[in-house]
């Protein structure tokens, strides 16, 4: 069977995208397997960073060479997901390539527009993905205007179920049909 492999920090660690997968992962079928990277610690030395990284990068290959249909990547724009995910981007060979920014940092932004080398990494890694998927709008534009020519699709995050259990969707989504004039409050 071909599954479909999604890079994800370890559910244990704290942070939005951990969250979103474990949120998620009683809806997935069993054609969608996570593979788990590591977080750098605190207090841990440039060694054993690299160390885990390699351990990380050999169980990625390992996990996506057999029976993968495709890979989901999460990264964002970011200096330290851009060199890591990047990695994970290149060594994503022979299988469809989506690419999941989760985040976007302006400061970073401009510094890929400013430097030749960036701009190289970005288009031989993110910019090679088969599809895209963005959480605003406004970074579709930024990402065609660095040459990528794939589909996209708007992403959002997720809401605990807990919350809104006990609220209509049918009767509310035509209620809201029906008014022209729907405001959402977000508190996020």
């Amino acid at each position: 069977m071909h599954e479909i492999k999604i890079l994800v920090p370890r559910l244990d660690n704290i942070g939005g995208i951990a969250n979103y997968y474990k949120t998620i992962k009683k809806h997935l079928c069993d054609s969608y397997c996570y593979v788990y990277r590591g977080k750098a610690h605190k207090n841990e030395s440039n060694l054993c960073s690299f160390i885990r990284m390699l351990k990380d990068y050999c169980y990625f290959i390992r996990k996506v060479k057999i029976h993968t249909k495709a890979v989901v990547i999460n990264t964002s724009l970011g200096k330290n997901g851009f060199f890591r995910d990047g990695i994970f981007c290149l060594l994503s060979t022979n299988i469809v390539k989506i690419v999941f920014f989760r985040g976007w940092s302006p400061q970073f932004e401009k510094k890929i527009n400013r430097s030749v080398y960036l701009k190289f990494w970005l288009k031989r890694t993110f910019i090679h993905a088969d599809h895209i998927i963005i959480l605003s709008s406004e970074f579709k534009q930024k990402i065609q205007n660095w040459g990528y020519t794939g589909g996209f699709d708007l992403e959002t995050t997720v809401v605990d179920e807990s919350m809104i259990r006990d609220l209509d969707l049918i009767n509310l989504q035509r209620k809201r049909e029906k008014d022209k004039n729907t405001k959402i409050l977000y508190l996020g």
